[in-house]
């Protein structure tokens, strides 16, 4: 079934939370009979929720938005997309030990390092940081989490590191992830 339950976040509203243990078919009609505005998963279901809907010619009504967590978005996942719903994909860097350790830019598909939250290096095979278009390995220092610290954690993806983005955010710049 569905879960409803009240978003952390208090001005976005109730939030329905729909058990991914389900047949992809009944995850896309619930999501078709309760059509929300926003939809946040992982690439593995969007991916078989888009094929459902592509091969059923049919969707959600009311989709504005949908929030990807996940390490690596296959381009091939936006073009499916944009060929099933209509609707761009707003990647999310997301590692379940960490969180949220990026954002897509609303300009571009450039993510913004959560600064506030995670210190993030980009690092080449002798631990140097790289520069504005190398790609290195992505290590992570989460700077919230005081119980049990994670220094330094090697998170095994490779990013390209990006340059200042045009947007006027401020925060340091993924130009994309690797693997």
């Amino acid at each position: 079934g569905t879960d409803e339950r009240w978003s952390v976040l208090p001005w976005s509203g109730p939030l329905r939370v729909i058990d991914p243990k389900r047949s992809i078919t009944d995850v896309l009609e619930e999501l078709m009979r309760i059509n929300q505005g926003s939809l946040q998963t992982e690439p593995q279901i969007l991916q078989r929720l888009l094929e459902s809907a592509v091969s059923q010619e049919s969707g959600p009504q009311n989709l504005r938005e949908i929030r990807c967590r996940g390490r690596f978005l296959d381009p091939g996942l936006r073009e499916l997309a944009q060929t099933a719903w209509g609707i761009p994909i707003i990647h999310e860097y997301y590692l379940e030990e960490i969180g949220v350790i990026a954002h897509q830019c609303p300009s571009h598909e450039g993510l913004h390092v959560n600064a506030e939250f995670v210190h993030v290096e980009i690092l080449d095979e002798l631990g140097n940081s790289c520069r504005t278009g190398e790609t290195g390995r992505v290590v992570v220092t989460p700077l919230q989490n005081i119980t049990t610290p994670l220094i330094r954690y090697d998170t095994g993806d490779l990013a390209e590191a990006g340059e200042p983005c045009g947007c006027g955010r401020t925060l340091p710049v993924l130009k994309q992830i690797v693997s």
